[in-house]
């Protein structure tokens, strides 16, 4: 499948853009390297509705991870409306300081997570990974198996002075529990070099304003070996330069593995967002795969020319290459609640003359903050799909994430939105996000076209909640779909329990241990 370039900027504009950030966060003062927020950390639910309701500064929020340091930035400017916000941003801002900073040596946890699943996953045609809805997406790349499986996780953050922090994530799986990154789940150096964070290892990245990321990467497989670079924090223009509001940007390489068509190809992309206005959020993605084994060595500027949208090499079939841009728009009611209305188009394969891609993917949400009883729950629906505005009949099916060298996926998991091919997905989220328990309801509905002939809905229901104590914390994830099928297949159910005891040791005790 042809990619002549689907985003019209020039190469050399990339480099150009990347030194204008470069010399944008400059004059900041150096901050202490700090590791990422584990991406199942209740903190992102919390630190979202109280954005929304202008509780915390407003920033961009299309990148996550972000660090620990970042966090303690935005509660230094906080504005709590009631002695609840109040104790919450507290509580947010020890763990903060147990978590980053100078004289933190070393903070440790434990998980251990039990599963039991039953039903049969979804595998795409022509496309060599699983999606799942409830059932195994969006986990880290875990894929919980048929049958009954668990992992004892291990979670070690050491501060190496003051500008570089080292995360290691071992994983110890049992039963048929053979997702992930057998052995090392994350494990990665986090520097601080000034303005600019950088960090190399195996590490998690979701790019995008849905629930669960966007068309480009989500959390559905599991970390990548990369290499990403971006702001300390979101630089914000003063003075004479105001009208340009606050930026920010994130820089991904990795290398995939090994075992896929052609081995060991390379994953680079780059997001810019800016905040023209405290309430508008804009935000530009674009990820290519390319390269590997057995395929045209690639420079520097290889790499930087084909983030401009120009094809490498030579030929019409040397790498597989996604764009999109998005939008999000925050408006506040009286009493303290808050809405805002995001929206995401993404293309796929190659540009039309005007560089308009031939398969384009929508996505729609509108997520409410300060809501319920004493304006503590957030509630979020959300409406996505790859199989509309454009010709089937013409450019076939299953064309999403799809390519005969270069497949969208990473370790059999797609690399961007679980629903894959030929989908369409409607979903609704009702949450009372907390820093010490959360308890999340999921409602939400899929389709799936393999063909004109084989289509098949699922009807989702999922619940989560975690029970704090003294010394555990206990996770309880129940996920339950029913599968509609039109075609050859049976109807079927499909069931997740998942159950995770976590102990964390910050490092005060570790030191008082030894």
């Amino acid at each position: 499948m042809p990619r002549p370039g689907a985003v019209p900027i020039p190469a050399a504009a990339v480099p150009l853009l990347l030194l204008v950030f470069l010399w944008a966060g400059a004059p900041r003062p150096a901050a202490a390297a700090s590791p990422f927020i584990p991406l199942d950390h209740p903190a992102y639910a919390q630190v979202d509705a109280w954005m929304a309701r202008g509780l915390l500064p407003a920033g961009p929020l299309g990148v996550r991870p972000y660090t620990w340091e970042r966090l303690g930035g935005m509660l230094a400017r906080a504005r709590p409306r009631d002695a609840a916000d109040r104790a919450a941003m507290s509580a947010l801002a020890r763990e903060v300081r147990t978590r980053a900073g100078p004289g933190r040596e070393q903070y440790a946890g434990i998980a251990l997570t039990g599963a039991v699943a039953e039903g049969q996953p979804v595998t795409f045609v022509n496309v060599p990974a699983t999606s799942g809805g409830p059932l195994g997406a969006y986990d880290a790349g875990l894929g919980w198996p048929e049958t009954r499986s668990g992992e004892l996780r291990l979670r070690s953050e050491s501060h190496l002075g003051r500008r570089v922090a080292l995360v290691m994530v071992p994983r110890l799986p049992f039963g048929d529990a053979e997702g992930g990154n057998p052995g090392w789940q994350e494990g990665y150096l986090a520097i601080d070099a000034g303005p600019i964070a950088v960090a190399t290892g195996r590490q998690p990245l979701v790019w995008g304003p849905g629930h669960d990321g966007g068309f480009l990467l989500t959390d559905n497989a599991a970390p990548l070996p990369a290499l990403r670079m971006g702001l300390v924090a979101p630089h914000t223009f003063e003075g004479w330069w105001s009208w340009l509001g606050t930026w920010d940007f994130s820089y991904l390489l990795a290398r995939l593995e090994d075992d896929r068509v052609v081995p060991q190809p390379y994953l680079t992309g780059v997001r810019l967002t800016w905040m023209p206005a405290r309430r508008l959020e804009l935000g530009a993605s674009r990820t290519i795969l390319l390269g590997g084994d057995n395929r045209p060595d690639l420079s520097w500027t290889d790499f930087l020319a084909v983030l401009g949208g120009r094809n490498v090499a030579g030929g019409t079939d040397t790498s597989n290459s996604i764009a999109g841009v998005d939008a999000a728009w925050t408006i506040s009611f009286p009493g303290g609640a808050a809405m805002r209305l995001y929206g995401e188009f993404a293309g796929e394969d190659e540009a039309h003359q005007l560089h308009l891609p031939t398969h384009p993917a929508v996505r729609g949400g509108v997520f409410l903050a300060g809501v319920g009883p004493g304006g503590r729950y957030t509630a979020r629906g959300e409406f996505a799909a790859t199989d509309v505005f454009y010709d089937h009949d013409k450019w076939g099916h299953n064309f999403w994430y799809g390519h005969s060298l270069y497949p969208y996926t990473y370790r059999d998991r797609i690399l961007g939105d679980a629903m894959g091919s030929d989908a369409r997905t409607a979903r609704l989220w009702i949450a009372k996000p907390g820093l010490s328990r959360e308890t999340e309801v999921m409602l939400g509905w899929y389709a799936t076209r393999f063909s004109d002939s084989d289509r098949q809905d699922h009807w989702q229901l999922g619940v989560r909640r975690t029970k704090p104590a003294e010394v555990f914390s206990l996770t309880v994830d129940a996920r339950i779909e029913r599968v509609v099928v039109d075609g050859p297949r049976p109807d079927a159910w499909q069931s997740l329990l998942i159950l995770t005891l976590a102990r964390a040791l910050p490092s005060e005790e570790i030191s008082s241990r030894r």
